[in-house]
């Protein structure tokens, strides 16, 4: 009976770890922004005739945007940002060719392996306009 009894603690002990190393806790699947990224859609308003009017515009394949490790990045313009994120909330900010700095936030809307839109409104006055842009990876 002792025998028996040291058997199914013994096996026990095992299954645990077999059953504890192959856990998927340690895998870390979630989708990284870093990466380059084409624009395949743009939507946003404009204030026009005394009203807004929505526009989409297809990507051409050649507006890329580029987000490094070191949490640096290049827009489509060539121009180098810091960003910084924060859950979904994203900031971007670089400075202009005379060293004025400006930060934009938005908000990452989708992110998947192949997948990115980001999001963000901009106030104007009483108007306020929003960008939509959605992404494939490279």
């Amino acid at each position: 009976m002792k025998l028996l009894k040291k058997f199914s603690v013994l096996t026990f002990i095992a299954l645990s770890v077999v059953f504890t190393s192959c856990s998927k806790d340690d895998d870390d699947s979630s989708p990284s922004i870093i990466g380059t990224w084409e624009l395949v859609k743009s939507e946003y308003n404009i204030y026009s005739n005394g009203g807004f009017k929505d526009i989409v515009e297809e990507g051409d394949g050649t507006e890329n945007v580029t987000f490094y490790s070191n949490m640096t990045g290049t827009d489509m313009d060539g121009t180098t940002f810091v960003w910084k994120l924060e859950g979904t909330a994203m900031t971007l900010t670089s400075k202009d060719e005379d060293g004025e700095e400006s930060s934009s936030t938005g908000e990452i809307q989708k992110l998947t392996d192949k997948e990115l839109v980001l999001y963000s409104t901009h106030k104007d006055g009483d108007n306020e306009f929003y960008y939509r842009d959605t992404f494939k990876r490279k």
